[in-house]
């Protein structure tokens, strides 16, 4: 993590992506870090000039080896109840991504694997059973 008063955000592009509209920024800082930041926000709040930023640098290499740096908003991971960071770990957040997750493999089994899942089963049957051993070894 590093921190620095951003001198530079000037708006770069637009773009369509995976995960819909894209804007990139290239960001600068007091410190003389630089890089190129995407939001999906063209209004983004986390790198203002003249504001102190804290921020994650990391150097990558285009398809021709040229070097550039992206930079994203520092999130601390004791903020979001990272076991890894002591934040506790058994949050609500984690229980409903294991009943996503559990959700989603009945559904998979189901459908690409019915003999696994046996005749007349249901769905929420068999996502209760993927839950349960997903808590079991959370």
């Amino acid at each position: 993590m590093k921190e620095a008063t951003c001198v530079k955000s000037d708006f770069k592009k637009e773009t369509d992506g995976d995960h819909g509209k894209m804007y990139g920024f290239a960001v600068g800082f007091d410190n003389g870090d630089d890089g190129y930041y995407t939001s999906k926000k063209r209004d983004q709040t986390n790198f203002v000039v003249g504001e102190k930023a804290q921020y994650e640098l990391e150097e990558k290499k285009t398809g021709e080896g040229r070097k550039w740096n992206k930079i994203k908003p520092y999130r601390d991971p004791a903020a979001f109840g990272s076991k890894s960071a002591g934040g506790g770990g058994k949050t609500s957040s984690d229980r409903s991504i294991r009943s996503q997750v559990a959700l989603k493999a009945a559904v998979e089994m189901t459908i690409n694997h019915p003999a696994y899942a046996g005749p007349n089963v249901e769905v929420l049957d068999v996502a209760s059973g993927f839950f349960g051993w997903l808590e079991d070894r959370s």
